[in-house]
């Protein structure tokens, strides 16, 4: 491996690539689709060197029991107590804009919870070392998981920017590793786009299969729910053809 002596200034490349789950500089480069050459030169020293999530971007592949939250408990609290640069209406605000962009894009339901000792999901805030925003562990399948996250209580927050960290580490919370494809809220490194352009087809796509789709909104028009009716029912009218009009059905 070869380090320019810039690079050499800014960052250990080595103790980098290993951090983030890699043996070499060579498979850093490869994972992030840069030429692996195994050369720590401008390109991949201003990579390696962009504020970004904390977890490792190579991580074994588990299968999918053993990487989210089980079916039968999928209402998880989540807590945060956070000494940052913005006031609480904002951190606030950021927290229950990339929870809820969750909640409606699967069948996970993700609850702000005021008690961090009954909180599923809790996380902090203080000091991260380099270019590290924040970090997350990831579920392990069990129902009682009480998965800690970290923000860095030292970055230069504003609303969308918070936001997105938020939305990004929540995805890890809920199982979702690191992603290559630099449109997705799940890439390592925060992008310029608006929060509210997240999920990406894939970031849905991905915790769909984890969680499936989110319960559907009832409108204001909708019925009552019969319990009794089943499901996918065909009702066949027939007889003299019906006014206009606004007709009850009743099972006999």
């Amino acid at each position: 491996m070869h380090v320019d002596v810039i690079s050499s200034l800014v960052l250990d490349p080595i103790q980098t690539v290993r951090r983030y789950g890699f043996n070499s500089v060579e498979q850093y480069q490869r994972w992030h689709s840069l030429v692996p050459d195994d050369v720590v030169g401008p390109i991949t020293s201003t990579l390696m060197t962009q504020p970004r999530c904390g977890c490792p971007d190579y991580q074994p592949s588990r299968p999918p029991e053993e990487a989210s939250w089980p079916r039968s408990c999928l209402d998880v609290g989540v807590a945060y107590r956070l000494q940052l640069n913005l006031d609480s209406d904002a951190v606030g605000s950021a927290w229950s804009t990339a929870l809820n962009i969750w909640n409606e894009s699967c069948g996970i339901n993700l609850e702000l919870i005021e008690s961090m000792q009954e909180a599923q999901i809790w996380a902090k805030s203080g000091p991260l070392p380099g270019s590290t925003l924040a970090w997350s562990y990831l579920p392990n399948g069990n129902c009682r998981e009480n998965l800690e996250q970290k923000y860095d209580s030292e970055q230069q927050w504003n609303h969308d920017f918070l936001g997105k960290v938020v939305l990004h580490e929540i995805g890890h919370a809920l199982g979702l590793t690191h992603s290559r494809r630099k449109a997705d809220i799940m890439y390592p490194t925060i992008t310029g786009r608006d929060l509210s352009s997240y999920p990406s087809p894939n970031d849905k796509g991905r915790v769909v299969e984890l969680y499936g789709e989110a319960a559907p909104i009832p409108r204001d028009n909708d019925p009552p729910f019969d319990p009794e009716l089943p499901i996918n029912s065909r009702i066949t009218i027939t007889g003299r053809p019906l006014s206009s009009g606004t007709y009850t059905l009743r099972k006999v």
